[in-house]
């Protein structure tokens, strides 16, 4: 007849378990956060924006209309045909914008001074040899 384990043994056992019990308990325990993240942005930030491959840099909305500073952000150089601010206005392009690069585009139009302004930002773009017709799409929100 065979002898039980040990006291020492018994304890080894009961050690490891504990450990992997509070390692499991810590793993599925809700985290906490400073909410930095979504609450460190600041509001017109987060309503301004545009998609890939492009990057909204900036905007102005006054009385004069909107205009917005669009970056390519994307891994080539793209032709874009034109840029649109519904509520707004249109502005024809039809230039390449290369890589890494941002350029200034004016939307003229008449907006009321005080007003709460919000249009959708479309960028209608294809790549640079003007195959495939693309367009990304944003928001532009600001007082006039």
């Amino acid at each position: 007849m065979k002898k039980g384990q040990g006291p020492i043994g018994i304890i080894a056992g009961l050690t490891v378990m504990i450990f992997l019990l509070i390692v499991i308990a810590w793993a599925f325990w809700p985290k906490t956060t400073t909410g930095q993240v979504v609450s460190g942005i600041p509001e017109d930030e987060k309503n301004n924006f545009i998609a890939e491959p492009f990057n909204l840099k900036a905007w102005i909305v006054n009385a004069e209309g909107v205009q917005v500073d669009i970056q390519n952000s994307g891994n080539e150089d793209y032709l874009v045909k034109s840029v649109e601010v519904k509520g707004c206005g249109v502005t024809d392009y039809g230039r390449e914008l290369k890589k890494g690069e941002s350029e200034l585009f004016p939307i003229k139009c008449g907006l009321s001074p005080g007003e709460k302004f919000s249009g959708i930002l479309i960028v209608t773009y294809s790549s640079a040899d003007g195959t495939t017709e693309m367009n990304a799409f944003g928001n532009v929100e600001d007082v006039v």
